[in-house]
């Protein structure tokens, strides 16, 4: 495990996810801190084929990322995460926190 942080996960639609990112030297992991019915399902419906679940973790594989580059927003710093399928998953830590850590160690292969 190269890093753990709590974050918000913005999937490609619908809304913030609030959870666990666990990025390892081959893949990146959110694990869903509520249960909140069917918020998890509607995370891993949305994402793809480039990503896929087990026990409610999403797990994306580092093969299957295309880029992990920070975007500004109005609410902060946030990690956008291009998957091959061509779908995109922002992650952030809100308005103080940075996400430049994030992003390298997605970026680390």
């Amino acid at each position: 495990m190269l890093d753990r942080w709590s974050v918000n996960c913005a999937p490609p639609y619908g809304r913030l996810i609030v959870g666990k990112l666990t990025v390892t030297d081959r893949r990146v992991l959110f694990d869903p801190q509520t249960n909140a019915g069917g918020v998890g399902a509607m995370l891993f419906s949305l994402v793809g084929r480039a990503a896929w679940k087990r026990k409610n973790t999403l797990i994306i594989d580092k093969t299957q990322i295309l880029s992990a580059e920070k975007e500004s927003s109005i609410l902060g710093p946030r990690v956008a995460v291009q998957l091959a399928d061509g779908l995109t998953v922002r992650f952030d830590r809100g308005v103080v926190l940075g996400v430049d850590d994030i992003v390298a160690a997605i970026q680390q292969r």
